[in-house]
């Protein structure tokens, strides 16, 4: 989960709307399309549903973890 997050970050992070939103919609495309050809999600993770998308189970967690590394 880390790789893609930092993976993702570093192709859209100059965009204007790139954000936690964006970053959980991008994470949760990027499972599904693995998904989709693969028959499992690339970051072993489940989603929560909320307002704005989907969210990682524990992605408070995994940020905050990566912040202090």
């Amino acid at each position: 989960m880390k790789q893609l997050i930092l993976y993702i970050s570093t192709r859209v992070a100059n965009r204007p709307n790139f954000g936690e939103t964006l970053l959980n919609k991008l994470l949760y495309f990027s499972d599904f399309d693995y998904c989709e050809w693969n028959g499992e999600v690339l970051t072993g993770t489940t989603y929560i549903k909320q307002p704005f998308g989907p969210v990682p189970d524990g992605m408070k967690n995994i940020l905050h973890e990566m912040q202090e590394e």
